[in-house]
């Protein structure tokens, strides 16, 4: 039996929430009936590059969705889609720029048309051209797309309008595997431990994300300045691809003379492993379209400190989530911080079966990715 495919669209394919949800998909689907293709407008070789091959799949570059290159663009992904399809669907990542490609699966014949909002920012703007041009996009994905789909209910109302994302609009949940960080006694953290030389009797806080200025771990150096103050025995561990601020970053906890106290692990594949060394989460992000960094921390039992920037979906209500104002100081976050530590003993069947229960695991959200994928 020929299985469908289904074009994915993403502006790059590293480690970050928006790909570890579609690898997540791709993993869980039922491959005899589904297979994946990935548009990628960055040149960049992908960390996931072999695994997809593995699963079938196979990438492909192609040009920018740049405001002068537009015509280049949609010229482009319809000769692929004509070239490599047929394509069941399209499912596009890239939030308002859904627009142009939602524009060139309808010239190329797609008759499942998927916009995916992972993001609550990024197209406001002063600027009057600007304002225009995404009133465009905003109008061609409404009217090109069919299926409009969020990761949480702020991203959606975010990019399609509330009131259109209510009657027309659907939440996605990002569904994880929950194998992978419950109950993790893999014995790779150990040796994580002994590499990077973090003592047994160190509180561990850390974050792994993409270092740009969003995640903001520029506000993470400065909260750990002040949890080091008040408890010496702690490490800070900062992980994640280089998304322009990472010489930036290191060059700030030198300053302020922090750097022997810090690991910066680099881009990561065994990020469940890290968590179970951990004894909190920072994620100060400005604005997030959820944070699946948040799920996978509280599925490892992980104590999460995230800023009000962070859709309140993202708590599961276990325990484990405490969200505080960027508009605090750091001295503020690092005593809420400590005061509000615990040992991780939540217990693994209440975070699996709060997990299920609000679709947040991959086995329960993947169905619904199938329906989707139907025309459902």
């Amino acid at each position: 039996m020929t299985r469908k495919k289904i074009l994915q669209v993403t502006s790059c394919f590293k480690y970050g929430g928006t790909e570890a949800y579609i690898m997540n998909n791709y993993r869980e689907i039922d491959r005899n009936n589904y297979n994946f293709d990935f548009w990628i407008f960055k040149e960049e070789e992908s960390p996931y590059e072999e695994e997809i091959n593995r699963l079938g799949g196979k990438i492909y570059h192609g040009e920018l969705p740049e405001f002068n290159r537009i015509v280049p663009f949609i010229r482009s992904l319809v000769l692929h889609i004509k070239s490599n399809g047929p394509y069941e669907a399209i499912h596009s990542h890239i939030n308002i720029m859904n627009g142009w490609v939602m524009l060139a699966a309808f010239i190329g014949g797609i008759s499942i048309r998927i916009s995916h909002s992972h993001s609550n920012s990024g197209k406001y703007t002063d600027n009057i051209i600007k304002k225009l041009y995404y009133k465009i996009l905003e109008y061609m994905i409404k009217v090109f797309s069919n299926k409009k789909l969020a990761c949480s209910l702020e991203a959606g109302n975010y990019l399609y309008g509330e009131k259109y994302f209510r009657l027309y609009g659907e939440v996605v949940k990002n569904g994880i595997e929950l194998n992978e960080y419950i109950n993790n006694y893999s014995d790779n953290i150990s040796k994580l431990r002994n590499e990077y030389l973090i003592p047994e009797n160190h509180i561990v806080v850390g974050n792994i994300t993409r270092f740009d200025e969003n995640k903001n771990q520029e506000y993470i150096i400065k909260i750990f300045k002040e949890l080091k103050k008040i408890e010496p025995n702690i490490t800070l561990i900062l992980g994640g691809s280089d998304g322009g601020q990472l010489a930036y970053v290191k060059e700030k906890s030198r300053k302020l003379n922090l750097d022997k106290s810090i690991r910066f692990i680099g881009t990561r594949n065994d990020v469940n492993d890290w968590l179970h060394i951990m004894d909190a989460y920072l994620f100060p992000s400005f604005h997030e379209g959820l944070g699946i960094a948040i799920l996978e921390a509280q599925a490892s039992g992980l104590k999460c400190f995230v800023s009000t920037g962070i859709p309140k979906e993202v708590d599961l209500g276990i325990g484990l989530v405490d969200f505080l104002d960027l508009g605090k100081n750091p001295k503020y976050w690092a005593k809420h911080i400590l005061n509000n530590l615990i040992n991780n003993d939540v217990h693994s069947e209440l975070i699996s079966t709060t997990f299920d229960a609000n679709g947040y695991s991959i086995a329960s959200s993947i169905l619904r990715i199938q329906e989707i994928y139907k025309g459902e």
